[in-house]
């Protein structure tokens, strides 16, 4: 299964718990953090970074 990588997303999309005890794998879709939608220009996949809407935190979560 692919999950977008968004807290927001992750928050009010996916019980993550619940669907671990079914899956094998679960494959997080860490890019798209940042785009055109946003006020000022951000990495489209930052590794770390003072918010949540980067890879670290996204993992971490988890």
């Amino acid at each position: 299964m692919a999950f977008g990588a968004g807290k927001d997303t992750i928050d009010v999309a996916y019980d993550v718990q619940g669907l671990s005890v079914y899956l094998d794998f679960i494959h997080m879709m860490c890019y798209d953090y940042h785009g055109a939608w946003d006020q000022k220009t951000g990495a489209n996949a930052p590794l770390t970074s003072s918010d949540v809407l980067n890879v670290e935190f996204t993992i971490n979560l988890m």
